[in-house]
């Protein structure tokens, strides 16, 4: 036995339409918010930017010894003067985040990519 949503009518093909219709709507809701929340987000970066002029570099260092095979690699951070990054996994919080830290008396900044 069928139901009658079951059995291809005109009435039931456009019901399933504009259920389907609404799905989408709702899920272009859902996106254009969590875009427009983003570019919100993105604008205050940007403003924080423009307070804390100026850009910070990130300088790698591979130290490789031939004689013992030890490879390490360590990180500095600064613009003029350079800090070392003591914990990698602090920094990646930090930068996650979007943190304040101070690295020394002349290095303080939010963590944001805009920063980098």
């Amino acid at each position: 036995m069928a139901f009658a949503e079951d059995v291809k009518t005109p009435e039931n093909e456009e019901k399933k339409q504009k259920s389907s219709n609404n799905n989408y709507r709702s899920f272009k809701q859902i996106v254009n918010t969590f875009y427009n929340e983003e570019i919100e987000e993105i604008d205050q970066d940007e403003d924080i930017t423009l307070k804390n002029k100026g850009t910070i570099k990130l300088e790698p260092k591979i130290i490789y010894d031939k004689f013992s095979g030890d490879m390490k690699v360590e990180f500095k951070i600064g613009n003029k003067k350079m800090y070392k990054i003591k914990s990698l996994a602090e920094f990646y919080t930090r930068m996650m985040e979007k943190e304040n830290y101070k690295y020394g008396e002349k290095l303080q900044f939010i963590h944001t990519r805009r920063n980098l």
